[in-house]
């Protein structure tokens, strides 16, 4: 026992001593004017957020042999956070509370950038690449984890109640979209798997939070100050949805993509709507983190892969999102 203890001890020290090397390395920094230093973050987050994926995009739609699109996916899905880390460790530098946080994000994106290079360049094959993405997400998330209980705005237990009703609000909701999108084509059989997603989810959470995070922690406020929260939703939810584009050609509705990018667009609006509530409401950015997990997996109980999005498909989603989501528009959340 006493042996485990002091083995604890130098171990966390060690990662310490580790962790203030790689800050030191990074050198954050300080930027006293507020206004060019607001001004600094979006341009920074909108130019690794959009500029990658576009620019990655690109390239997949015009060599789908040098870049697989479900991997361009599973790559984007962590730059919101990992571009906000970056404009936030560069311009806030030590003065911000999370610096220690925002370094090891930035780590992580050099890992996943460099695996996401070394399987285009066709040096590891799809396989290895899964699985080295599939260890680096589980260490991840057990990092983010950790730190949710070392920084008060990243605590997963806030708000616990409130979170929950809008979890089970959120479930119901998707099943229903699930079933008016897929003609009742219900798997049964894997909607207990579904339900349990929540659950198992916080193993493999990270890229989901990393989306999150960028959307709602950081972006929405920035546009709620600027525009106001109704317009300010709406404008999240278009920047959300069209930084999704590039995967419309390629992943998403490749037959139709101007057709799947305007139904993903309502859609993402709609989402944004109730995302955004949720956030205000509990101030949790893992309650939205594990909805968005809910959105991804809606194919385990309807057969998605067999869905035409057509013009039918834009006034489904329409009708839906006016039903379900829209109404949170008007509440006090949104004054």
């Amino acid at each position: 026992m006493i042996f485990t203890i002091i083995f604890y001890k130098k171990g966390r020290l060690c990662l310490l001593n580790l962790q203030s090397k790689w800050v030191n390395f990074l050198k954050p920094t300080y930027v006293s004017d507020e206004i060019k230093r607001k001004k600094l973050q979006v341009i920074i987050f909108f130019s690794i957020t959009y500029g990658l994926s576009y620019s990655l995009g690109l390239l997949a739609i015009c060599f789908n042999h040098l870049i697989d699109s479900e991997i361009l996916a599973q790559f984007m899905m962590i730059l919101p956070l990992s571009s906000v880390s970056i404009a936030k460790f560069y311009t806030e530098g030590r003065n911000n509370d999370k610096y220690n946080f925002y370094s090891s994000v930035i780590l992580f994106f050099i890992i996943y950038f460099f695996i996401f290079i070394i399987e285009s360049l066709k040096l590891i094959s799809i396989n290895q690449f899964q699985l080295m993405y599939l260890m680096l997400i589980l260490i991840s998330s057990l990092c983010v984890i950790v730190y949710s209980y070392k920084i008060t705005s990243l605590y997963i237990f806030k708000n616990f109640k409130i979170g929950i009703l809008l979890f089970f609000y959120f479930l119901f909701s998707q099943i229903i979209f699930g079933l008016i999108i897929s003609d009742n084509q219900f798997d049964y059989k894997n909607f207990l798997n579904y339900i349990l997603l929540p659950i198992i989810s916080l193993v493999y959470i990270y890229p989901f939070l990393c989306e999150e995070y960028g959307w709602r922690s950081f972006l929405q406020s920035i546009l709620f100050d600027r525009f106001g929260k109704k317009i300010g939703i709406v404008m999240v939810g278009t920047c959300w949805s069209l930084w999704h584009l590039p995967l419309q050609f390629t992943l998403y509705s490749p037959q139709t993509p101007i057709i799947g990018a305007i139904a993903h667009l309502i859609y993402g609006i709609g989402l944004s709507i109730f995302l955004g509530y949720v956030y205000m409401k509990t101030k949790n950015i893992w309650f939205c983190s594990i909805m968005h997990v809910l959105i991804n997996s809606l194919g385990l109980i309807f057969n998605d892969s067999e869905i035409i999005i057509n013009y039918h498909s834009i006034i489904q989603r329409l009708i839906f999102i006016l039903l379900f989501y829209t109404p949170f528009l008007f509440t006090k959340e949104y004054k």
